[in-house]
């Protein structure tokens, strides 16, 4: 089970009872995540993972690498401030 929260300087979620970080989302960041979600859903997928890894120190970085996609997508959505019921880009794209 995944918790997620964020603040000024640190997104965290919780998994299997232990805590990991991220450094929370820039200017940067959200310059590089909006070129990012305009990808075909699976390199947009490859591309977001790879973005978040080299943020990641190793622990949190081997989480990322493991959890399902629908747990990566929770994780990755949270720390880039994106709402719920926001679509993701299709494949056909």
């Amino acid at each position: 089970m995944l918790e997620l929260s964020a603040d000024d300087d640190v997104f965290s979620f919780k998994h299997n009872g232990n805590v990991y970080t991220l450094p929370a989302i820039t200017i940067e960041d959200v310059e590089a995540v909006a070129e990012m979600v305009t990808l075909p859903h699976g390199e947009m997928t490859k591309q977001t993972k790879e973005y978040l890894l080299n943020l990641a120190d190793e622990g949190t970085a081997t989480v990322i690498r493991t959890v399902g996609l629908k747990s990566y997508f929770k994780i990755f959505r949270a720390w880039a401030g994106m709402e719920l019921g926001e679509s993701q880009p299709s494949d056909e794209s």
